[in-house]
């Protein structure tokens, strides 16, 4: 409550002249020179589930209900600040930017790693209600440093992450070191076409005894469990992600595919270990918009409905994801994924995701099926 009564009381704090709300409750003063942008999140989501050997519970949730802010001063600075008051209730984005020698951006704090088209769209904006199986890869929030920039068609950023980073700032943390890079080009992109393609990279340290588990929910993250786990990994000195991306738009058509490899190196005479997870898609929206497209960013942003009734759109993807090396038998998972969304107006959308799994592992292999639906309010 405290951090909701802040949030609301700084904009008479900064005595802000005008307010817009195209996108988001955004103050600025009159110059410009000073700017506050708040915004929030509501996701509620229910799932069903036809099991098979291990037991899944029917439930409904809120998925997730965030409030940020984001407080520009001199136009070059950005502190922004996002809590999830969701479940437990944790803090996501908590970063200071610095935009002055544009194109260049440097930024310090917690926020996601340059890493994966998939994991920097934002859940307001994905077509699907999960993220799909490889971005159990991704490491999403993370402390670090990182500087990025961007040209007509193209993105590049990268950073170093993990507390010890920036233990000199904030006076605490051991977390292992990463190494994390992007790379986009987008050699066509305008209101009604777009061909991007990516590259992502991560180096990470683990630390001496460290351990490493690759685990992953079945693209529903209300399941209780996971259907396929690798365990607690040990003697993993580095491991190496890596991922290639691609996505097309034409008119209301678009398609979408990443493939993502982990390499574990190991000591004390243990084999090193492989594993990768993949997935690809295909949307039709059926009402006519296209997706829009970011070449600052890499990424893409929400459809906005150009009629009253809203906009549809069904989409079909396949993922899947082999925890299968050496002496680990994590599993593998491939997932058959339709969904049909509903934008009735540009923040607020109704989403039904059926998921058909089909794991094999040593646990016993599982054929399951989910139905699950999502209401979202944005702002």
């Amino acid at each position: 409550m405290k951090r909701l009564l802040i949030l609301c009381l700084l904009p008479g704090a900064l005595g802000a002249q005008e307010m817009r709300t195209e996108d988001g409750v955004d103050f600025s003063t009159k110059d410009d020179r000073v700017r506050l942008k708040l915004s929030g999140r509501l996701h509620l989501d229910a799932a069903y589930f036809d099991d098979d050997n291990t037991p899944l519970t029917d439930t409904v949730r809120v998925r997730r209900a965030r409030l940020g802010a984001a407080l520009t001063l001199l136009r070059d600075f950005t502190l922004k600040y996002q809590y999830d008051f969701a479940g437990e209730g944790r803090t996501l984005d908590a970063s200071l930017s610095y935009e002055g020698f544009d194109p260049w951006e440097v930024k310090i704090g917690q926020f996601r790693e340059p890493f994966s088209l998939e994991e920097l769209t934002s859940s307001n904006n994905n077509t699907f209600m999960e993220r799909a199986l490889p971005n159990e890869f991704t490491r999403g929030y993370n402390t670090g440093i990182a500087i990025s920039t961007h040209g007509a068609d193209w993105s590049a950023a990268g950073g170093v992450f993990g507390d010890r980073v920036v233990k000199n700032v904030f006076g605490a943390g051991d977390e292992d070191l990463a190494l994390t890079g992007r790379v986009t080009y987008a050699p066509v992109h305008n209101n009604e076409r777009v061909a991007h393609f990516g590259i992502s990279a991560s180096r990470r340290d683990v630390e001496e005894g460290g351990r490493v588990r690759f685990a992953t929910d079945p693209e529903a993250a209300l399941a209780d469990e996971n259907l396929v786990s690798t365990g607690s990994i040990r003697d993993v000195d580095v491991f190496y992600v890596a991922g290639l991306e691609a996505a097309g738009v034409r008119g209301p058509f678009s398609i979408q595919g990443e493939y993502i490899h982990t390499g574990l190196d190991r000591d004390n005479g243990r084999s090193d270990l492989n594993f990768s997870g993949w997935y690809a898609y295909v949307s039709w929206s059926l009402t006519g918009e296209s997706r829009p497209y970011n070449v600052k960013r890499g990424n893409f942003s929400g459809i906005e409905p150009n009629r009253a009734t809203g906009a549809f759109e069904l989409a079909l993807r396949f993922s899947a994801l082999d925890l299968n090396d050496g002496g680990v038998t994590g599993g593998r998972e491939m997932n058959t994924t339709l969904g049909l969304n509903w934008y009735y107006r540009r923040n607020l959308r109704l989403m039904t995701n059926l998921i058909h799994v089909d794991t094999e592992g040593e646990g016993g292999n599982e054929d399951v099926n989910i139905m699950q639906f999502r209401a979202q309010l944005n702002f």
